[in-house]
């Protein structure tokens, strides 16, 4: 290109144009802008530079990124991944399903005890361990070995979970009881509600006759006794100084130093104990040393 050339061209990227905006009717003159050739080069490309950060984030931020094909080596190694952490969570269900086929058949056993149907609690237990051995002899499915990246991925999962687990009980030793969450032990009807004047320090419940009574909160068992006014009575602690008490109960599905799940079978609804007059279950909530009511925190 010679330079006349040149010339002309820088000349031309500097010249001004205007572009006017007129009624095609009356061709008035309503608008009008004042444009260049570098200008609009500039802008042009600025729009387009703008669009493409915006396209390239939004494939980095969003799951739209997944929309990109990966090579196939990648693509098969995460198929098989996948599909070994499905059968072993299928396996891990199952395994799950069973022990709580067996708690359930456990507890109906000890029902029958209240019911009548069985003379013991050792007759309950005996007649529960001859299912559960019925069970046992069923063809179960055979698990493959696991890979060895499986295995780490495992492993890191359990770790974290152990550790969420005890961040959790750290952060909660401050929780106050208002901002604290709690299971109903049972449902029924209230008969008598928290009156510490007349030294009743909890809620009596009335369910029917077998019902099974459930921990409020993840605890430990400190005492699983008998006594003459209380009858069968299990105390749990809790985290954040709270302790809960059940009293009155026909059969204790758990003992001392026992830990506890929330939500968790623990005892069957009675009417044992000299301070009863009919099948329900006394109980009591303590805080920081002190019973509260109940029914503050807990919908029966």
């Amino acid at each position: 290109m010679s330079k006349e050339n040149k010339k002309s061209w820088f000349y031309w990227m500097d010249d001004k144009y205007r572009m006017v905006l007129m009624n095609d009717e009356t061709f008035q003159e309503n608008r009008s802008f004042r444009l260049s050739p570098s200008n609009v080069i500039s802008l042009a490309g600025l729009n387009f530079l703008v669009v493409g950060v915006f396209v390239i984030l939004l494939m980095i931020l969003t799951p739209l990124g997944n929309l990109i094909p990966q090579s196939s080596t990648e693509g098969k190694k995460g198929d098989n991944e996948i599909r070994e952490a499905l059968f072993l969570m299928n396996q891990q269900l199952d395994s799950l399903q069973t022990a709580l086929n067996n708690k359930d058949e456990y507890i109906a056993s000890l029902s029958m005890v209240v019911m009548g149907e069985h003379e013991t609690v050792d007759d309950a237990t005996k007649a529960y361990e001859e299912s559960k051995a019925t069970a046992d002899d069923k063809p179960t499915a055979s698990v493959p070995e696991k890979s060895d990246d499986l295995e780490a991925l495992i492993e890191s999962v359990e770790n974290e979970a152990e550790l969420g687990n005890l961040v959790s009980d750290v952060l909660s030793e401050n929780i106050s009881v208002d901002q604290m969450q709690f299971i109903a032990p049972i449902k029924g009807i209230i008969t008598d509600s928290f009156a510490p004047s007349r030294e009743h320090y909890g809620t009596d419940i009335v369910a029917p006759k077998g019902t099974v009574i459930k921990s409020i909160q993840k605890g430990t068992v400190i005492v699983a006794t008998w006594s003459a006014d209380t009858g069968h009575m299990i105390g749990i602690q809790h985290d954040n100084r709270i302790i809960s008490f059940y009293k009155h109960n026909s059969a204790l599905l758990k003992k001392t130093g026992d830990r506890i799940d929330a939500g968790e079978a623990i005892a069957i609804i009675g009417n044992t104990g000299e301070m009863t007059d009919g099948t329900h279950l006394h109980f009591e909530l303590w805080y920081n040393r002190q019973a509260v009511n109940p029914q503050h925190y807990i919908a029966f």
